[in-house]
């Protein structure tokens, strides 16, 4: 059982890497169509969506994102830190041509600059993702919680740990598990990028934890 979806319909940022929930990427734009994205939604306060894209083609589950921090380097370049939210499944994208002719069909008061203008980049029209209802995995929250512990120890063995352990109770495992991947796992990598977009796919937090777990455990073995 499900909660009830919820549709959406977002401009889209195509990336080279899988943006996550809880997860933020630092992005230097100096060209259109996404120099215009962000300059709209940072005016907006709004959202967008972000999807992986290679070679072949662009991964069918995604996030919504939103600017976080940015400053303008220079007169035409933006600094934008982007932070993933919610999990999101593309079902149709919408060029920026269409959009824009919808747009002119209805804009008899607007200049010929001002309609060519009016939209730069795509839409994605989809569904937010929500998780099945399921009683959570003590033993892999645990399992999650002592590599933090352990990898926090290796790299400060002064570490107040008994602080670490009351912050880790109030906080949500898979919020610490997704931060986890942005520290630890920072590339582009193929596989890397394959991982993410399972994380992506999957309705089950148990089962995500399980990946989680997986990936945090492989540089130990």
């Amino acid at each position: 059982m499900t909660d009830e979806s919820k549709d959406i319909f977002l401009p889209l940022l195509r990336m080279d890497i899988v943006l996550m929930p809880h997860n933020s990427i630092v992005l230097e734009v100096n060209s259109e169509p996404v120099y215009s994205l962000m300059k709209d939604k940072i005016e907006e306060d709004g959202e967008f969506a972000v999807f992986f894209e290679d070679d072949e083609g662009m991964s069918e589950f995604g996030v919504t994102a939103y600017v976080e921090q940015y400053e303008y380097a220079a007169e035409d370049t933006l600094v934008c830190k982007i932070t993933g939210k919610e999990r999101i499944e593309a079902k149709t994208i919408i060029p920026s041509e269409r959009i824009g002719n919808t747009f002119r069909s209805n804009a008899n008061e607007l200049s010929a600059e001002e309609l060519r203008s009016l939209v730069m980049y795509d839409f994605v029209d989809g569904t937010l993702l929500s998780d099945v209802v399921e009683e959570p995995n003590p033993s892999v929250k645990k399992d999650i919680f002592t590599f933090i512990e352990s990898s926090i120890l290796k790299l400060n063995p002064d570490y107040n740990i008994e602080s670490l352990r009351r912050w880790m109770s109030d906080a949500e495992t898979e919020q610490l598990s997704y931060r986890l991947m942005n520290g630890f796992y920072t590339d582009n990598s193929p596989m890397l990028n394959q991982i993410r977009t399972e994380l992506l796919s999957r309705n089950s937090e148990n089962e995500r934890l399980q990946i989680f777990k997986k990936l945090l455990e492989a540089p130990q073995e």
